[in-house]
């Protein structure tokens, strides 16, 4: 399970084996999840550049591992996910030894090759889609598992990156809820804003998944402007991941600078570690 907030969930004890990942390592909320899991009895291991999680962890007896530092957080991605990947096991049967690290890598850099910036907008896809988003909302769907996770990240970097609001949501828990403020029911009153839906839609996507995003897609596409679809290469679940948020840091950096915004700031979220340190 996930926990994104302070402290830990109630069933976290003894039994309980937990990673820790932060790459400043100096992450409030980590910090607070790390010393209550160890109070909890909890063993783990913490994922960090330095910091004090990682004197913490390691004052703790849990294990650590020290990723590469220098880069911006959310640039760190590739270090912070595989390190968070490697202390969940070991074993011939174990999900992370079946992750060839090397063959995804080498597959992911062939995408420098077709969305980087000496690629003209006419054949490069995130030029293209970061085109199609400018003056507009982006609203990411993802369906479960890759696409879902991948939704987020893309959420997460045209808010960084190109300094946009962006909602991001997973089918089928969407059809639950979303589709009534997007859809007809929701037209009245709609601030006048396009609205650009991008679909993130797995290789390997569940039949009852397709189904839903294509009812969904016709109860919703009078309130949108455009539908942009997007499919990830790669033979696994990581690559796949990788590739579509490859995409989103492309399509981000690319909507910032048509923006004329500056894609690595952060003054905002700077102003408020700033603000909240005194407290």
């Amino acid at each position: 399970a996930a926990h994104h907030s302070y402290g830990v969930p109630a069933w976290c004890g003894r039994e309980t084996h937990v990673v820790v990942s932060s790459y400043s390592g100096s992450t409030a909320e980590t910090l607070s999840a790390l010393r209550a899991a160890v109070e909890s009895g909890a063993s783990g291991c913490a994922v960090a550049s330095g910091g004090p999680l990682l004197e913490e962890a390691e004052g703790a007896g849990w294990a650590t591992l020290r990723v590469p530092g220098g880069a911006m957080p959310r640039y760190a991605i590739g270090h912070l996910t595989v390190g968070a990947l490697l202390p969940l096991g070991a074993g011939p049967h174990h999900f992370v030894d079946r992750l060839d690290v090397g063959a995804s890598v080498g597959s992911l850099r062939e995408r420098v090759t077709e969305w980087g910036p000496d690629v003209p907008g006419a054949e490069n896809l995130a030029k293209d889609i970061a085109r199609r988003l400018q003056g507009a909302l982006p609203v990411v769907w993802g369906g479960p598992g890759v696409t879902g996770v991948a939704a987020a990240r893309w959420r997460s970097d045209l808010n960084e990156n190109a300094k946009v609001l962006a909602h991001s949501a997973v089918l089928p828990e969407l059809d639950h809820n979303e589709i009534v403020g997007l859809g007809p029911d929701g037209s009245a009153g709609r601030p006048d804003v396009p609205i650009v839906l991008v679909c993130l839609r797995d290789v390997d996507e569940d039949p009852r998944v397709s189904e839903r995003f294509a009812a969904t897609l016709e109860e919703v596409r009078a309130g949108v402007s455009d539908v942009v679809e997007v499919r990830p290469r790669g033979a696994g679940p990581l690559e796949r991941f990788f590739d579509l948020a490859m995409l989103s840091g492309y399509v981000s950096v690319y909507l910032a600078l048509a923006r004329g915004v500056d894609p690595t700031t952060i003054s905002s979220i700077d102003r408020l570690k700033q603000s909240l340190s005194g407290s």
